[in-house]
């Protein structure tokens, strides 16, 4: 934002009401509070795993905390040591992390379809305690995928489907 449209904003508020006001005051109360901490290697993966947990949760309609919550649970913490491994299996998918992210998407998505054939009831902290499998998930969707490289080759025909 440039300085003029910062003016702008500002003369503007002059014009709210004070319940208007009222809810600027506390969307910038809640924005401030947001996470701004960059992550990387181990934490990033992890991060980039509730966030894809959370999202494929929204995407069938079921219930989930967001992404912050989750990081906070105990099912997160246990899970932490599995993530490196994760890690680079996605790394060896593909160097592209929305690549990675998109094989973690669909991974998740599998895995959360195979608890529910195992009759367990499925939540986030469901899937974050058996996130180590993954990587089979993926190889019985697509066997043969990882092993000769083409793994990355799903999302880009999954990609060019959607267009």
């Amino acid at each position: 934002m440039n300085d003029q449209e910062y003016k702008q904003w500002v003369a503007a508020l002059t014009t709210l009401t004070s319940a208007q006001l009222n809810d600027v005051s506390n969307r910038i109360k809640i924005l401030s509070f947001a996470s701004t901490k960059e992550f990387n290697g181990k934490a990033d993966f992890g991060v980039r795993v509730s966030e894809a947990i959370c999202n494929v949760f929204r995407k069938l309609g079921v219930e989930s905390p967001n992404p912050n919550t989750l990081r906070k649970s105990a099912a997160y913490v246990s899970a932490k040591a599995k993530f490196d491994d994760l890690a680079a299996f996605f790394e060896k998918a593909s160097q592209q992390r929305l690549v990675q992210d998109r094989l973690l998407t669909i991974a998740v998505e599998n895995l959360y379809y195979e608890i529910v054939q195992w009759g367990i009831p499925v939540s986030s902290h469901t899937v974050l305690n058996q996130i180590h499998r993954l990587p089979s998930v993926l190889n019985r969707s697509f066997p043969g995928y990882s092993q000769s490289g083409l793994l990355a080759k799903v999302v880009k025909y999954e990609a060019g489907q959607r267009d």
